[in-house]
């Protein structure tokens, strides 16, 4: 019999081993979302517990599973509030996100009867300590990964988010991600995970300063998320693995060597990933395929605009270029304030800190920490799509400042931006779902903009 529902007042709940007659066999959710329940005892009559069985039982701190149970599916304990569990001997078959998002769960204890599992410091292994199978997402500090493990699955540790440090052995050369997608992700979720500490001996794997690379050092794999301050990639490294620096929010500069020619940019074609601490990339000058200036990357030629750092404030474009990469990150950009194009650039102009093509008939980006009023030439003809970035609230931090009749003041009300004519030119300001309020040249009465 397959038990898939729970009714009752919650508590400690003791499942019967036989219902109408029939064995219980298989938990399949059958405490999904049951808040009320705190523990649980599974008779010796349960050979599996199946997806979803404790999913988000958030209070739930005891779970008894008996010798008889072989299989723990996917997310059986999903997000429940356990701190510990012990698997029997039994057990032969766990799902590596058995335990996914158990945020409370910092052991993960074996009996030592068992013949497929053990365990060490809280984390389980195979019986034979050759592959790390889960680290359980509450465990916090240092892991030291033991000497003997050679593999580790791509989501053994799920959302680690309480370490610190991970020491990898000599041992230890297959993270099971396919070779065109090495960035290990295994380990770049962790929010407090500073470092990454290699073996000298491992022969596949190399660290320097906290982040790993491969042994040669010729690709940089992960930067661990709390990295801080500079980071200078060592010449060696030729490539950057997709997605190797996202959410390296505490990174405030980047500094690529000659040899690196290849950045990781994903399929979308959106390169590093790190936040708004970042201010600047630095390029040598001898890289054949990339260059920097003011901050920002470029193709070698500077006539492609690549990245712009999320935590700039103001940005130069030099007369070069004639391209802007669409993935150039203004909107992402919340510190930037101005946009300045070289007056001898012929794609571009910029005019109160805004991009606009050269003929200024279209409005290409307002940067994301541009604020108050803004004018808006009466030449534009076309504004592109989210060119003007809107607050975490929903409201825009810009009123643009429009002639009447124009393409801008259209935009505006229909994208229900603020805006306002010129003193003089018509009655009243407009806020989008507030009362409008009179300019000192306004005659007309106030009105609701809808």
């Amino acid at each position: 019999m397959v038990v898939t529902h729970y009714y009752g007042d919650g508590g400690n709940v003791q499942i019967p081993a036989t219902i109408a007659g029939e064995p219980v066999k298989t938990l399949h959710k059958t405490f999904s979302l049951c808040a009320n329940v705190t523990g649980v005892t599974i008779p010796d009559s349960v050979t599996s517990i199946e997806g979803d069985t404790f999913l988000k039982c958030t209070n739930l701190t005891s779970v008894i599973i008996p010798d008889s149970v072989e299989n723990i599916d996917s997310r059986a304990f999903g997000a429940c509030g356990i701190t510990s569990i012990t698997i029997p001997a039994g057990v032969n078959r766990i799902s590596n996100r058995a335990f996914l998002k158990c945020s409370k769960l910092t052991e993960i204890a074996v009996s030592p009867d068992n013949q497929t599992y053990t365990s060490e410091d809280g984390v389980l292994y195979n019986k034979e300590k050759t592959k790390l199978c889960i680290c359980p997402d509450g465990k916090e500090g240092v892991l030291t990964i033991p000497e003997g493990v050679e593999y580790i699955p791509a989501d053994a540790f799920g959302e680690c988010d309480g370490l610190t440090k991970i020491e990898i052995p000599a041992s230890l050369i297959n993270f099971g991600i396919p070779e065109e997608d090495d960035n290990v992700g295994t380990f770049s979720g962790g929010e407090k995970l500073a470092e990454i500490v290699v073996s000298a001996d491992n022969p596949a794997y190399a660290s320097e300063a906290g982040i790993l690379y491969d042994k040669n050092k010729t690709r940089l794999i992960c930067c661990p998320v709390k990295k801080e301050g500079a980071v200078t990639v060592p010449d060696s490294v030729t490539s950057i693995a997709v997605d190797a620096l996202f959410g390296c929010n505490d990174i405030t500069k980047l500094v690529i060597p000659a040899g690196t020619t290849d950045l990781g940019l994903d399929e979308d074609g959106w390169l590093f990933g790190i936040g708004d601490k970042l201010t600047e990339i630095i390029v040598s000058a001898d890289n054949p395929k990339y260059a920097s200036e003011d901050g920002a990357l470029y193709n070698k030629a500077k006539t492609l605009l690549i990245d712009c750092p999320r935590g700039k404030e103001t940005l130069t474009i030099p007369a070069s270029v004639t391209e802007i990469a669409e993935t150039h990150g203004f909107k992402s950009c919340k510190k930037l304030t101005e946009i300045t194009v070289s007056p001898d650039n012929q794609t571009y102009a910029s005019e109160d800190g805004i991009l606009y093509n050269k003929e200024k008939t279209n409005l290409i980006a307002c940067p994301g920490g541009k604020s108050g009023e803004t004018v808006i030439p009466a030449s534009v003809t076309e504004i592109e799509y989210d060119a003007f970035p809107c607050l975490e609230d929903g409201t825009y931090p810009v009123q643009l400042i429009v002639t009447p009749g124009s393409y801008a003041e259209t935009y505006a009300k229909e994208h229900e931006l603020p805006y306002a004519y010129p003193e003089g030119e018509a009655s009243c300001q407009h806020q989008y779902k507030t009362e409008i309020t009179k300019a000192p040249s306004c005659t007309a009465a106030s009105a609701l903009l809808t």
